[in-house]
C-alpha cells in the first residue's frame, strides 16, 4: 500500500487545524452587551475627571461600544472635554452627545 495518500489527508488535516487555530473570530473592540456596563462606568470615571463637571448633570450609556453622553456642563470647554475623555476611554467606538450648555 502506498502511504503517500495518508500522509497527503494527514498534513492537510493538520493545516486545516493550525489554520483554525489562527482564525479570529472576535468581534474587534466593540464593547459587548455584558461589558456595557463596564465600559459605562470606565467612561464615567474619565468624565467625572474633567474639572467642573458632575456626573449628576450627565447621564452615560453604552450599546456595542458606541457612549451617549446626555446632560448639561457649565460651560463649553466643559462638554468639550468630558466628550474628549470619553473618546480616549479603551473599547470606546464611537461618542454621541446631547449636552447643554448653561452659559
Amino acid at each position: 500500500m502506498d502511504p503517500r495518500p495518508l500522509l497527503i489527508t494527514l498534513a492537510f488535516s493538520a493545516l486545516l487545524t493550525l489554520a483554525a487555530c489562527a482564525t479570529d473570530t472576535s468581534t474587534g473592540t466593540a464593547a459587548t452587551p455584558q461589558d456595557a456596563a463596564t465600559l459605562s462606568d470606565l467612561v464615567s470615571r474619565a468624565v467625572h475627571d474633567v474639572p467642573g463637571v458632575s456626573m449628576t448633570d450627565l447621564t452615560v450609556s453604552t450599546y456595542k461600544g458606541v457612549v451617549t453622553l446626555k446632560g448639561r456642563t457649565a460651560t463649553r470647554t466643559q462638554a468639550q472635554e468630558a466628550i474628549e475623555a470619553a473618546r480616549h476611554v479603551p473599547g470606546v467606538q464611537k461618542v454621541d452627545y446631547d449636552i447643554s450648555v448653561d452659559q
